[in-house]
């Protein structure tokens, strides 16, 4: 088991500038990639609605996520592709976590749904920063990667089965 506060590697070091060992990652890319998701959102909530927009993230995380797990050790460029691809679509619905469930619970409880909402979203980023490095060191980046799939189909699925708003609630 690893030891420290290292990430786990998923891709295979390389050289950096200067001659210094490097790891291509999605760092590089973290900040417009985390900017992109949330300007998306903002975009398309009005012409396509939150319920449309909130559930799609999940099936593409899903499929990215997929990928990762069964091609890994193919492509590096693949490898980057599909954690850009996750990383706007999680963006995507991150932004939404503060605006859809007040379109979905009635105005009495409003309040208390969004903060439910909110808190169960923190409470599951919790237990994936600390779970991630755990599975990735016992079983392996292929089996961490799709683990975090089904859970992404689990949250598609929930998420497309879920009642819509009621037209009379608000």
């Amino acid at each position: 088991m690893r030891s420290g506060a290292a990430p786990p590697s998923v891709l295979p070091e390389g050289r950096g500038r200067h001659g210094r060992g490097c790891r291509p990652s999605t760092a590089r890319c973290g900040g417009w990639t985390a900017a992109s998701g949330p300007v998306v959102s903002v975009l398309l909530i009005e012409r396509v609605g939150q319920r449309k927009l909130a559930i799609p993230p999940f099936w593409i995380s899903a499929v990215a996520l997929v990928a990762v797990g069964l091609w890994a050790d193919v492509s590096s460029l693949l490898v980057i592709s599909c954690f850009i691809v996750f990383s706007v679509a999680n963006a995507v619905s991150t932004a939404l976590t503060g605006v859809y469930p007040g379109e979905v619970f009635p105005p009495e409880i409003r309040g208390a749904g969004v903060g439910f909402a909110t808190a169960t979203s923190r409470v599951g980023a919790a237990a994936g920063t600390f779970l991630l490095p755990l599975t990735v060191s016992e079983f392996g980046v292929a089996t961490a990667m799709l683990c975090a799939a089904a859970i992404s189909l689990i949250g598609g699925v929930v998420s497309h089965y879920l009642p819509r708003r009621p037209r009379s609630c608000c």
